[in-house]
């Protein structure tokens, strides 16, 4: 069986996380479904980022400092 991979892209209102907000979020699952861009809504995606499948980021450094700021690990 193929691992399973999530892809992640957050789109922002700025460049600062303590300051700036996600207002959009592009996913790509490698088994379930192709794209999907969203307007970030915390309960939409929290089971996805969550979840036990590798996760790819384009920029991780900079949608991590984002995510932590809205409670993900």
């Amino acid at each position: 069986m193929a691992p399973h991979y999530l892809a992640v892209d957050l789109e922002t209102t700025g460049l600062d996380p303590w300051t700036d907000k996600i207002k959009l979020v592009a996913m790509w699952h490698s088994q379930e479904w192709g794209e999907v861009y969203q307007p970030y809504q915390d309960q939409d995606i929290r089971r996805h980022l969550m979840s036990k499948e590798t996760k790819l980021f384009w920029n991780a450094k900079f949608d991590l400092a984002f995510l932590r700021e809205h409670g993900y690990e």
